[in-house]
Protein backbone atom coordinates (compact mmCIF):
# COMPACT_ATOMS: atom_id res chain seq x y z
CA UNK A 1 0.00 0.00 0.00
CA UNK A 2 2.92 2.16 0.66
CA UNK A 3 4.75 1.72 -2.28
CA UNK A 4 1.48 1.97 -4.13
CA UNK A 5 0.83 5.36 -2.78
CA UNK A 6 4.62 6.49 -3.31
CA UNK A 7 4.26 5.89 -7.04
CA UNK A 8 0.98 8.06 -6.76
CA UNK A 9 2.80 10.66 -5.43
CA UNK A 10 5.67 10.40 -7.73
CA UNK A 11 3.08 10.62 -10.87
CA UNK A 12 1.70 13.96 -9.57
CA UNK A 13 4.39 15.59 -8.70
CA UNK A 14 5.76 14.89 -12.41
CA UNK A 15 2.14 15.95 -13.65
CA UNK A 16 3.14 19.26 -11.73
CA UNK A 17 6.27 19.61 -12.95
CA UNK A 18 5.63 19.30 -16.58
CA UNK A 19 2.03 21.61 -15.57
CA UNK A 20 4.68 24.12 -14.34
CA UNK A 21 7.45 23.88 -17.41
CA UNK A 22 4.02 24.28 -19.44
CA UNK A 23 2.59 27.41 -18.22
CA UNK A 24 6.95 29.12 -17.85
CA UNK A 25 6.88 28.38 -21.73
CA UNK A 26 3.58 29.85 -21.99
CA UNK A 27 4.30 32.75 -19.72
CA UNK A 28 7.99 33.34 -21.73
CA UNK A 29 6.74 32.99 -25.30
CA UNK A 30 5.58 35.70 -27.68
CA UNK A 31 1.85 34.47 -28.98
CA UNK A 32 3.32 35.23 -32.42
CA UNK A 33 5.83 33.66 -33.99
CA UNK A 34 7.74 35.60 -36.93
CA UNK A 35 7.84 33.78 -40.68
CA UNK A 36 10.56 34.85 -42.38
CA UNK A 37 11.73 33.03 -45.50
CA UNK A 38 15.20 32.46 -45.62
CA UNK A 39 15.85 34.95 -48.15
CA UNK A 40 15.15 37.67 -46.08
CA UNK A 41 15.84 36.56 -42.20
CA UNK A 42 18.68 38.83 -41.58
CA UNK A 43 17.67 41.63 -43.46
CA UNK A 44 13.77 41.46 -42.30
CA UNK A 45 12.47 45.02 -43.22
CA UNK A 46 9.31 45.27 -41.16
CA UNK A 47 10.56 46.20 -37.49
CA UNK A 48 6.68 45.95 -36.18
CA UNK A 49 6.55 42.41 -37.04
CA UNK A 50 9.85 41.27 -35.01
CA UNK A 51 8.17 43.36 -32.07
CA UNK A 52 4.97 40.83 -32.14
CA UNK A 53 7.46 37.92 -32.14
CA UNK A 54 9.11 39.09 -29.41
CA UNK A 55 9.50 36.83 -26.06
CA UNK A 56 7.38 38.41 -23.12
CA UNK A 57 10.08 37.95 -20.52
CA UNK A 58 12.91 38.44 -22.82
CA UNK A 59 13.00 41.30 -25.18
CA UNK A 60 15.61 40.68 -26.98
CA UNK A 61 14.85 37.09 -28.29
CA UNK A 62 12.07 36.50 -30.66
CA UNK A 63 10.46 33.43 -31.86
CA UNK A 64 11.03 32.32 -35.06
CA UNK A 65 9.31 29.51 -37.41
CA UNK A 66 12.30 27.41 -38.78
CA UNK A 67 11.76 25.79 -42.77
CA UNK A 68 10.35 22.94 -40.80
CA UNK A 69 7.43 24.55 -39.04
CA UNK A 70 8.91 24.65 -35.80
CA UNK A 71 9.11 27.67 -33.47
CA UNK A 72 12.56 28.53 -31.85
CA UNK A 73 14.14 31.02 -29.71
CA UNK A 74 16.77 33.34 -31.35
CA UNK A 75 18.30 37.00 -30.57
CA UNK A 76 16.41 39.74 -31.80
CA UNK A 77 18.88 42.00 -33.75
CA UNK A 78 20.17 38.70 -35.51
CA UNK A 79 16.36 39.00 -38.03
CA UNK A 80 17.43 42.63 -39.14
CA UNK A 81 21.01 43.59 -38.51
CA UNK A 82 23.09 41.03 -40.52
CA UNK A 83 24.24 43.16 -42.76
CA UNK A 84 26.05 45.20 -39.96
CA UNK A 85 27.83 42.36 -38.63
CA UNK A 86 31.60 43.28 -38.60
CA UNK A 87 33.46 41.00 -36.20
CA UNK A 88 33.58 37.15 -36.24
CA UNK A 89 31.89 36.17 -32.92
CA UNK A 90 28.84 38.21 -34.10
CA UNK A 91 29.26 36.47 -37.67
CA UNK A 92 29.63 33.33 -36.44
CA UNK A 93 26.30 33.64 -33.95
CA UNK A 94 24.08 34.92 -36.55
CA UNK A 95 25.30 31.82 -39.06
CA UNK A 96 24.14 29.69 -36.23
CA UNK A 97 20.99 31.21 -35.99
CA UNK A 98 20.82 31.56 -39.79
CA UNK A 99 21.45 27.56 -39.89
CA UNK A 100 19.29 26.66 -36.95
CA UNK A 101 16.51 28.32 -39.09
CA UNK A 102 17.08 27.42 -42.56
CA UNK A 103 19.45 24.49 -42.35
CA UNK A 104 22.58 23.35 -42.30
CA UNK A 105 25.48 24.48 -44.81
CA UNK A 106 22.59 27.13 -46.28
CA UNK A 107 23.66 31.13 -46.40
CA UNK A 108 21.51 33.92 -47.11
CA UNK A 109 21.38 35.41 -50.40
CA UNK A 110 23.31 38.64 -49.07
CA UNK A 111 26.35 36.22 -47.35
CA UNK A 112 28.79 38.14 -49.43
CA UNK A 113 27.70 41.51 -48.08
CA UNK A 114 28.00 41.24 -44.76
CA UNK A 115 31.28 43.09 -43.66
CA UNK A 116 32.63 41.18 -41.46
CA UNK A 117 32.67 38.41 -45.20
CA UNK A 118 33.43 42.17 -47.44
CA UNK A 119 36.64 42.28 -45.33
CA UNK A 120 37.89 38.77 -45.44
CA UNK A 121 36.96 38.16 -49.28
CA UNK A 122 39.11 41.39 -49.89
CA UNK A 123 42.43 40.25 -47.99
CA UNK A 124 41.83 37.01 -49.26
CA UNK A 125 41.77 39.01 -53.11
CA UNK A 126 44.84 41.01 -52.04
CA UNK A 127 46.76 37.64 -51.15
CA UNK A 128 45.74 36.39 -54.35
CA UNK A 129 47.08 39.26 -56.15
CA UNK A 130 50.61 38.27 -54.85
CA UNK A 131 50.76 35.47 -57.94
CA UNK A 132 51.29 38.26 -60.57
CA UNK A 133 54.83 38.09 -58.82
CA UNK A 134 55.69 34.85 -60.25
CA UNK A 135 53.92 35.06 -63.45
CA UNK A 136 55.75 33.01 -66.11
CA UNK A 137 53.79 35.19 -68.80
CA UNK A 138 54.38 39.04 -67.75
CA UNK A 139 57.93 40.12 -68.66
CA UNK A 140 59.73 41.52 -66.36
CA UNK A 141 59.38 42.47 -62.54
CA UNK A 142 58.32 45.73 -63.07
CA UNK A 143 55.36 44.39 -65.25
CA UNK A 144 54.64 41.98 -62.11
CA UNK A 145 54.54 44.52 -59.89
CA UNK A 146 52.43 46.86 -61.78
CA UNK A 147 49.57 44.00 -62.33
CA UNK A 148 49.94 43.16 -58.63
CA UNK A 149 49.40 47.04 -57.87
CA UNK A 150 46.40 47.04 -60.05
CA UNK A 151 44.79 43.42 -59.23
CA UNK A 152 44.96 45.40 -55.47
CA UNK A 153 43.27 48.30 -56.52
CA UNK A 154 40.45 46.02 -58.26
CA UNK A 155 40.08 43.74 -55.23
CA UNK A 156 39.25 47.50 -53.14
CA UNK A 157 37.04 48.75 -55.81
CA UNK A 158 35.01 45.46 -55.48
CA UNK A 159 35.06 45.84 -51.45
CA UNK A 160 34.05 49.48 -51.55
CA UNK A 161 31.39 48.61 -54.14
CA UNK A 162 30.04 46.73 -51.47
CA UNK A 163 30.15 48.29 -48.73
CA UNK A 164 28.84 51.69 -50.33
CA UNK A 165 25.51 49.96 -51.48
CA UNK A 166 25.28 46.23 -49.70
CA UNK A 167 21.56 45.33 -50.45
CA UNK A 168 21.38 46.90 -53.75
CA UNK A 169 23.92 44.61 -55.79
CA UNK A 170 22.80 43.83 -59.48
CA UNK A 171 22.76 40.41 -60.61
CA UNK A 172 26.32 39.70 -61.60
CA UNK A 173 27.43 39.20 -65.14
CA UNK A 174 28.51 36.01 -65.94
CA UNK A 175 31.63 35.92 -67.42
CA UNK A 176 31.75 33.10 -69.59
CA UNK A 177 35.93 32.45 -69.32
CA UNK A 178 37.55 32.55 -71.54
CA UNK A 179 35.61 34.61 -73.95
CA UNK A 180 35.55 37.26 -71.30
CA UNK A 181 36.73 40.72 -73.38
CA UNK A 182 34.62 39.73 -76.30
CA UNK A 183 31.56 39.26 -74.90
CA UNK A 184 28.50 39.81 -76.91
CA UNK A 185 26.27 42.21 -75.24
CA UNK A 186 24.58 45.52 -76.28
CA UNK A 187 25.29 48.17 -74.10
CA UNK A 188 21.96 48.85 -73.04
CA UNK A 189 21.76 44.88 -71.94
CA UNK A 190 25.40 45.80 -70.00
CA UNK A 191 23.42 48.40 -67.96
CA UNK A 192 21.88 46.10 -65.91
CA UNK A 193 24.94 44.79 -64.42
CA UNK A 194 26.29 48.60 -63.54
CA UNK A 195 26.66 49.32 -59.95
CA UNK A 196 24.55 51.94 -58.23
CA UNK A 197 27.26 53.63 -56.49
CA UNK A 198 29.87 53.16 -59.31
CA UNK A 199 27.82 53.46 -62.52
CA UNK A 200 31.75 53.32 -64.43
CA UNK A 201 32.01 49.65 -63.48
CA UNK A 202 30.03 46.34 -63.11
CA UNK A 203 29.57 43.71 -61.38
CA UNK A 204 31.08 40.21 -62.43
CA UNK A 205 31.15 36.91 -61.57
CA UNK A 206 34.39 34.95 -62.20
CA UNK A 207 35.14 31.61 -63.42
CA UNK A 208 35.45 30.71 -59.64
CA UNK A 209 32.01 31.72 -58.33
CA UNK A 210 33.54 35.02 -56.77
CA UNK A 211 32.59 38.86 -57.43
CA UNK A 212 34.42 41.73 -58.37
CA UNK A 213 33.75 45.25 -59.67
CA UNK A 214 34.97 45.78 -62.61
CA UNK A 215 35.41 48.75 -65.10
CA UNK A 216 32.75 48.52 -67.92
CA UNK A 217 34.74 48.16 -71.09
CA UNK A 218 36.81 45.29 -69.83
CA UNK A 219 33.88 42.59 -71.00
CA UNK A 220 33.11 43.55 -74.44
CA UNK A 221 35.50 45.76 -76.04
CA UNK A 222 39.02 44.39 -76.18
CA UNK A 223 39.22 44.74 -80.07
CA UNK A 224 39.07 48.24 -79.38
CA UNK A 225 42.51 47.93 -77.58
CA UNK A 226 44.63 50.76 -78.97
CA UNK A 227 47.95 50.98 -76.95
CA UNK A 228 49.68 49.09 -74.67
CA UNK A 229 47.94 50.68 -71.13
CA UNK A 230 44.81 49.20 -72.16
CA UNK A 231 46.21 46.00 -73.52
CA UNK A 232 47.85 45.65 -70.12
CA UNK A 233 44.94 47.02 -68.18
CA UNK A 234 42.84 44.08 -70.08
CA UNK A 235 45.16 41.48 -69.49
CA UNK A 236 45.15 41.86 -66.01
CA UNK A 237 41.18 42.62 -65.70
CA UNK A 238 41.14 38.92 -67.99
CA UNK A 239 43.50 37.46 -64.94
CA UNK A 240 41.34 38.30 -62.04
CA UNK A 241 38.44 37.18 -63.85
CA UNK A 242 39.21 34.03 -65.46
CA UNK A 243 42.38 33.28 -64.17
CA UNK A 244 46.25 34.03 -65.46
CA UNK A 245 46.70 32.88 -68.71
CA UNK A 246 47.03 34.38 -72.51
CA UNK A 247 43.46 35.05 -73.51
CA UNK A 248 42.65 33.23 -76.73
CA UNK A 249 41.06 36.46 -78.43
CA UNK A 250 44.86 38.49 -77.90
CA UNK A 251 45.26 36.49 -81.33
CA UNK A 252 43.05 38.72 -83.01
CA UNK A 253 42.91 41.77 -81.33
CA UNK A 254 43.88 44.59 -84.48
CA UNK A 255 46.39 46.23 -81.93
CA UNK A 256 48.93 43.45 -81.94
CA UNK A 257 48.31 43.08 -85.44
CA UNK A 258 50.37 46.32 -85.75
CA UNK A 259 52.43 46.51 -81.81
CA UNK A 260 54.00 43.19 -81.77
CA UNK A 261 57.45 42.60 -82.78
CA UNK A 262 56.36 40.66 -85.78
CA UNK A 263 53.53 42.94 -86.98
CA UNK A 264 55.71 45.92 -86.39
CA UNK A 265 58.03 44.64 -88.89
CA UNK A 266 55.56 43.54 -91.98
CA UNK A 267 54.43 47.35 -91.69
CA UNK A 268 57.55 48.66 -91.38
CA UNK A 269 59.32 50.90 -94.06
CA UNK A 270 61.55 48.69 -95.77
CA UNK A 271 63.73 51.46 -97.05
CA UNK A 272 64.84 51.66 -93.26
CA UNK A 273 67.80 49.66 -92.98
CA UNK A 274 66.68 50.03 -88.56
CA UNK A 275 63.44 48.63 -89.01
CA UNK A 276 63.43 45.74 -87.67
CA UNK A 277 65.89 46.32 -84.83
CA UNK A 278 63.32 49.72 -83.86
CA UNK A 279 60.61 47.05 -83.61
CA UNK A 280 62.14 44.79 -81.21
CA UNK A 281 63.30 47.69 -79.20
CA UNK A 282 59.77 48.86 -79.31
CA UNK A 283 58.80 45.72 -77.90
CA UNK A 284 61.41 45.42 -75.34
CA UNK A 285 59.19 48.17 -74.20
CA UNK A 286 56.32 46.49 -73.59
CA UNK A 287 54.96 44.10 -71.02
CA UNK A 288 54.21 41.46 -73.54
CA UNK A 289 56.14 38.37 -73.18
CA UNK A 290 57.05 35.97 -76.28
CA UNK A 291 54.08 34.51 -75.51
CA UNK A 292 52.21 37.75 -76.31
CA UNK A 293 53.62 37.98 -79.85
CA UNK A 294 51.64 37.64 -82.94
CA UNK A 295 52.41 34.70 -84.90
CA UNK A 296 52.98 34.88 -89.04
Amino acid sequence: MLEKNKSILFQVILILFALFHLISIQAQESSYALDAPCQIFGNYPTLEEIKKARLRNDPTKILVKTVKGNPIEVPTTDAYDAVKISDEKGFHSFMKTYESICGKGIKPPFYYSIPFIVELETQKCVGESKRFKKSSILKSEFWRSKAEQLSISICYNTRNAILNNPLALPEPLDSKCPDFGILSIKKEDLNQFKLNSDSGKIWVRTANGKFLAIRNDQATEAFKISNDDELFHHYVNFAMVCGERVPPHFDVIPYLETESAEGCIRHADKSNPRAEAECYEKANDSFLGDKFKKKK
